[in-house]
């Protein structure tokens, strides 16, 4: 399975630095994990390498999923995608839900993003490689990312990352995890919110200031 949707990215087309396939998403052709142990999974991710996209350009760039417990079960999923762009913390956070029959994760995001993807391996304590796909068009758009607990890779981690070097082979691109590439200015935040939340929240701030 995975040699057969290596082939098909070999015919795909890049456009911005995305991928972009010569047909819509095909979900059948992926081998990726069925067997999920969702709360395994909590916790803060870095990002070694992604697929470019047009949602995140900076460094130092990590994913924190927080499970949302009910007497100590798992009902839900919060997560926080962050990266340090020009010395500023970009933050964009929202909810996760799992589809148990399919287990594709559907990430969403108060500013409206929505991301549909799946966990195509992870042993949970060191790496995950996420794939993602959504039709834009007559084609596919792919996304995909190499999350790793630790900034310094274990052989785990390399071993596994370099199994999926051909989902996009020449389209990886390393995001720098270094100390300079996770340094702010003045510790300044761009956090991705709904305009409308924003408007509400400065409202009843304006109205409390009187």
């Amino acid at each position: 399975m995975m040699y057969r949707l290596i082939s098909l990215l070999c015919l795909l087309s890049v456009t911005t630095g995305q991928i972009q396939l010569p047909g819509p998403c095909d979900w059948t052709n992926i081998n990726y994990e069925r067997n999920l142990n969702i709360d395994e999974l909590t916790g803060k991710w870095n990002e070694i390498e992604r697929v470019a996209n047009p949602y995140e350009n900076g460094t130092c760039s990590s994913w924190t999923l927080t499970a949302v417990k009910e007497k100590n079960i798992t009902v839900g999923m919060k997560i926080l995608v962050q990266h340090v762009d020009n010395r500023k913390l970009s933050s964009r956070n929202g909810n996760v839900t799992l589809n148990t029959s399919t287990m594709k994760i559907l990430a969403t995001f108060t500013d409206g993003l929505q991301i549909e993807f799946v966990i195509m391996k992870t042993n949970y304590k060191d790496y995950a490689v996420i794939y993602s796909c959504s039709n834009q068009g007559q084609s596919g758009s792919v996304l995909a990312w190499k999350l790793s607990r630790a900034t310094t890779l274990s052989n785990a981690t390399k071993t596994a990352f370099q199994e999926y070097d051909g989902l996009a082979t020449g389209n990886w691109t390393a995001v720098s995890q270094t100390e300079d590439a996770c340094k702010l200015n003045n510790n300044a935040i761009n956090t991705h919110i709904n305009p409308i939340i924003l408007m509400v929240v400065c409202l009843v701030m304006g109205k409390n200031s009187f």
